[in-house]
Parts: structure tokens; sequence; C-alpha cells
């Protein structure tokens, strides 16, 4: 039961101390026994009505013992307990446990105690709880998709400027146009783009067809294979660019209008 939590510390009782001093082990297992056959029985706000033989199966004790455990309790006011039909019959309520479930209830839902929560009002406040995540938790999934949504659509955007710009280099180049194995070849340049951007890619495309080595093919799948050494080479260009003071040693250290 939930309401256990609230008896972490029940051993500093002095109610539990003084049980456990005169009944041992037993007094605490009666005491704590009764509570957990309340919270069984939903008998949170009324009586629970059964027999010694019941309680004597539940907590295989003599019924001796069983009966001067109880009685200690009833006198302590810790448990209501009433025996009746030559004590046969017994009636078994604990006022403290109603505290116990209203603390429970209260946890977190911040609802006063003075409204008398039922148990149906918690289970509608639980309900609303766990729909307002699933809110959430729908929400964040539309916005994750439309993110991705957007980023896929500027993703296509450049792998159809890029495969255009291809086409063309390679029609102003040859005169002829390029044979495009539309899911090949573009497949191949968003692969490309993942690790370059378009711009890049397009100085990148510039190199390619103008390199030479590479005459007669000029292909996107072959440019794929030789995207990373035609990369370095670029940068070893690009690292190779005169430097500022280069730029004025050459000029004269004046300034060019």
């Amino acid at each position: 039961m939930k309401w256990f939590k609230h008896m972490c510390n029940s051993i500093s009782d002095p109610f539990v101390y003084s049980l456990v001093k005169k009944y041992n082990g037993n007094g605490y297992f009666v005491y704590f026994g009764l509570l957990e056959i309340l919270g069984e029985q939903n008998c949170i706000d009324k009586y629970f009505v059964t027999n010694f033989d019941y309680l004597e199966h539940r907590f295989q004790l003599e019924k001796n013992v069983l009966i001067e455990i109880l009685n200690f309790i009833a006198e302590n006011k810790k448990i209501v307990i009433k025996a009746e039909n030559n004590k046969n019959k017994i009636s078994i309520f604990c006022p403290k446990f109603m505290e116990f479930s209203d603390e429970w209830t209260r946890r977190s839902y911040k609802l006063r105690s003075h409204y008398g929560v039922t148990t149906e009002e918690l289970r509608h406040e639980e309900n609303r709880i766990e729909e307002k995540r699933r809110d959430k938790k729908r929400s964040r999934r539309e916005v994750e998709k439309k993110r991705k949504d957007i980023l896929s659509a500027e993703k296509t955007a450049d792998m159809l400027e890029i495969e255009k710009y291809f086409c063309e280099k390679v029609k102003e180049k040859y005169g002829a146009p390029y044979a495009l194995d539309y899911g090949k070849d573009r497949r191949l340049i968003k692969t490309m783009l993942t690790f370059t951007d378009k711009n890049k890619l397009k100085s990148i495309i510039d190199r390619f067809l103008d390199e030479p080595n590479y005459a007669d093919c000029h292909t996107i799948g072959v440019l794929k294979t030789q995207i990373n050494k035609l990369l370095q080479k670029s940068a070893r260009n690009d690292s190779m660019l005169p430097s500022a003071d280069e730029i004025i040693k050459t000029t004269g250290g004046k300034n060019e209008r």
C-alpha cells in the first residue's frame, strides 16, 4: 500500500516501541498486519468485521497471545477493536488510516482535504494528468516531425540545385545533355551534401570537370568516388592563398583605389 511510506520511521514511535518491547516481533506484526488487512478490504472509513479464526489463520498465533496483543492495541486507541458474541465476532477500524489515505491522495494533485476527495475524483484527476502528459508528448512529436520535414525539404532543394548545376556544366562542356540515373545519382548527391555544403560542392564540380585525369569520366558516380581527394586538394589550394601581409607587400603598402 502507498501509505506505508508514511510509516518508515514507525519504529521510533513510542507506541510501537512499547508494543515491540512487550510482545517482540509479534506485536509489530499484528499491528501492521491489521492495517494491511484494512487496506486489502478497502475498509478506510468503515469497520472490517471478521472472526478470530480468520485472524489466527492470518497471523499464525495462538488465540490467547493474539487477544492480548489486540487488547494492548485497543487500549492505546491506535485501532478500534470490538469483540462480540462471546469474542467470536470482531470488528476492526483505524481512525488514523483516513489520514494516511488522505496524504496519498493529496501527494501531487494539490487537492485540499476538506473537499473530501473520493476515489472516483482521484481517478479523474489521474486521467487528466495522463492525458496532459500524452498531449505534451504528441506536441513534441509534431514539432520534431515538422523540423525534420523542413530539413528534408531543404536537403531536397539543395540536392535538386546540385543536380541541375552538374547537368548544366556537363552540357556546357560537352554540348550534350547528361543522362541522369535519377535514383542512384540523387542518392550520391545527398551523400556528398552530408559532409560539404552546396556552394563548396559546386566549386568541387567545377574543379572535377576541369581535371584532365577525369576526362570522359565526368559522371556523378565518379565524382562521388573522388570527392575526398578533390576536397583535400581544394583545402590545400585554399591554404596557399596569399596572406594579407603578402598582398600589402605586392602593392607596395599602398591602398588601391
